[in-house]
């Protein structure tokens, strides 16, 4: 007993700290970004169907140039269906593209 007990707090914990982080990223600053790719492609996940976004882009903080293929903290990329894949790489595609990042 006293070992679920400690897998469940250690669940909460994790699941707090990980909530804290989506915050957190929420005040990150944010730069213009040169998107240099988008696309989705169809993979297969645990023999269901996802449409995965792929992005790669480049951005610039205090001169020095990133480049990255990250869409989203913690994830963000697998989409269930076609149309809710090409409605994020509109949103992706349109200008200015924004970069939030973590100094």
């Amino acid at each position: 007993m006293l070992i679920i007990v400690s897998v469940l707090i250690g669940l909460g914990v994790l699941a707090l700290i990980v909530f804290l982080a989506l915050v957190w990223s929420n005040f990150w600053p944010d730069v213009v970004g040169k998107l240099m790719n988008s696309d989705s492609r169809l993979v297969r996940v645990n023999g269901r169907d996802y449409y995965q976004l792929n992005v790669s882009y480049v951005f610039q903080v205090e001169s020095k140039q990133y480049e990255s293929r990250s869409i989203m903290f913690l994830g963000g990329g697998l989409h269930k269906n076609e149309m809710d894949a090409f409605k994020r790489l509109e949103d992706i595609n349109k200008e200015p593209f924004v970069v939030h990042y973590c100094q």
